[in-house]
């Protein structure tokens, strides 16, 4: 079964354990936001555990990001804080020093 892309992330390190992004929704017209504090990492700069939330027109919402390297590709996992289970799954690579990827429905 394949999965169908709905949107896609650019996240920034910005140099204190914390991500800042602007995502697109395809059902959307406007780009958002997402700000991320890491909880547990690595040495690389995007790999580990955050605590994020995230605008969408109807409100904003909370979850936990991890965020796992596999080579040149990062894969990303966004689940619900109280059940765990995964909201969003993403791949995406560095590119100018920012990681970009898409999103999708697990």
């Amino acid at each position: 079964m394949s999965k169908e892309t709905i949107g896609a992330f650019t996240f920034r390190n910005e140099g204190d354990g914390c991500l800042t992004s602007k995502y697109l929704e395809h059902a959307e017209a406007t780009p958002y936001t997402e700000c991320c504090k890491r909880e547990k990492g690595s040495n690389d700069v995007f790999e580990g555990e955050y605590k994020t939330t995230w605008l969408q027109i109807d409100g904003n919402y909370t979850a936990k990001l991890s965020i796992n390297r596999s080579g040149d590709v990062y894969h990303l996992y966004w689940s619900d804080l109280n059940s765990g289970s995964i909201v969003y799954e993403g791949t995406a690579m560095l590119f100018e020093g920012s990681l970009v990827g898409t999103y999708w429905n697990p």
